[in-house]
């Protein structure tokens, strides 16, 4: 009998500590999604965005209200959509940036016919890529399956001010974003792009 009690009592343990844990894993993936929304709430609810100067809010609020002006002072511009939702992709989309010509490449099927699709990009001078786990909601919105460029982007200001004098004028610098179901955000400083 105290054996059967004991071990019940270590189920009941062990299932409330996984439900804790459950929780704490679900509460940090939101966080991680939604963290500059969460720290602006924060900031907010101790009084620190709106009444205080940048001195004195504290290193996370700071943070937080530039990446939110930086963001705030680019506006998206739709360029294409990819030809299915990327939900129905039969590959994981991914950069090849072997070829001559950098691309984003996945597969699909449409009609019943398997095909490979994608982006490519022309003159390409910088990469970078999120993971899903990593992008905040300014990822996703306006860029979920769709190609945007990036209108007043500081990315490309700091790399036309890091380029050699004689190739800052050779090509045209365009921030290209695009947020793809399971495979995160892709964004590409280019000269243009076309589709596949």
């Amino acid at each position: 009998m105290t054996v059967l009690l004991i071990a019940m009592a270590s189920f009941t343990y062990n299932a409330r500590r996984s439900r804790k844990i459950s929780r704490g894993w679900r509460r940090h993936r939101f966080l991680d999604v939604c963290e500059g929304r969460y720290a602006r709430e924060r900031c907010r609810s101790r009084g620190q965005i709106g009444r205080a100067t940048p001195a004195q809010q504290s290193p996370e609020c700071r943070h937080t209200d530039r990446h939110t002006r930086a963001m705030n002072m680019t506006s998206k511009k739709p360029l294409h959509t990819v030809p299915v939702p990327s939900t129905s992709f039969t590959t994981e989309a991914y950069f090849d940036g072997q070829e001559s010509s950098p691309a984003i490449r996945f597969g699909y099927g449409k009609d019943g016919t398997k095909h490979q699709g994608g982006i490519k990009f022309n003159h390409v001078l910088a990469v970078r890529t999120r993971s899903e786990r990593c992008c905040t909601a300014w990822h996703i919105d306006g860029a979920y399956d769709t190609l945007v460029e990036i209108e007043g982007s500081s990315w490309v200001e700091e790399m036309r001010a890091d380029t050699a004098e004689q190739w800052k004028n050779k090509w045209a610098m365009h921030h290209y974003m695009i947020y793809l179901d399971s495979a995160g955000c892709f964004e590409v400083i280019a000269d243009s792009w076309e589709s596949l």
